[in-house]
This record gives C-alpha cells, sequence and structure tokens, in this order.
C-alpha cells in the first residue's frame, strides 16, 4: 500500500476544504408566492417539494414559501389538494412565483 508524503496530506487536506467549501456555496435559496389562478390569492399548504427527494416545505397562509435547494439545476414540484400539479426547474432565479390552476376534474 502506498504512503501519503507530508506533502500529499497536506495537498488533499486543502483539496478536501475547497471541496466542502464548494458544495456549501451551491446552495440556492428560492422564495416566492403560490397564488390561486382563479383570484391570484395566495394558497397556503402547498407543498413545494425538491423533486425526486421528500425535502422541501409547505406555504405559509399568504402562500409564500422559501426553500434552500442544491442548485439552479433543480426542478420543484408544487402540489395542493384541488389543484394541477406544477414542475419548475430553478434555473437562475432567487424568486419563482407560482399560480396553479384548480384540478376541475379531481374537483367532480
Amino acid at each position: 500500500m502506498r504512503k501519503f508524503t507530508n506533502f500529499s496530506k497536506r495537498y488533499l487536506t486543502i483539496f478536501l476544504i475547497l471541496s466542502g467549501t464548494f458544495l456549501a456555496h451551491a446552495q440556492v435559496k428560492v422564495s416566492g408566492v403560490v397564488k390561486d389562478a382563479n383570484n391570484s390569492e395566495g394558497l397556503p399548504g402547498v407543498n413545494v417539494i425538491i423533486s425526486g427527494t421528500t425535502t422541501g416545505t409547505v406555504t405559509d397562509i399568504e402562500g409564500k414559501y422559501s426553500l434552500e435547494v442544491p442548485g439552479s439545476d433543480v426542478v420543484l414540484k408544487f402540489s395542493s389538494i384541488g389543484y394541477l400539479e406544477q414542475e419548475v426547474t430553478v434555473g437562475n432565479r432567487a424568486t419563482l412565483d407560482i399560480v396553479l390552476e384548480a384540478d376541475v376534474k379531481q374537483l367532480e
């Protein structure tokens, strides 16, 4: 088995520290308001989930949410009973306002 020299250990330590710093900065904070398409009022209790995970949040009484995501390529899934689910890629936006349409078929 190959032994690391002091130089190699230092190089590896610096690399790991810088990698951790980069990953910590990769977090992006996204916030916004989810509104009803019919009356433009904020929707409370909407699930905002990072697609493919169980990480997410719920909108407050005014329909506002805030969530840290691991990068700009993340897709957020917005869902609530009685409304059509919507998926949106974060991209380079820090504010992401959403309008949900009523699910007429589900209401019948």
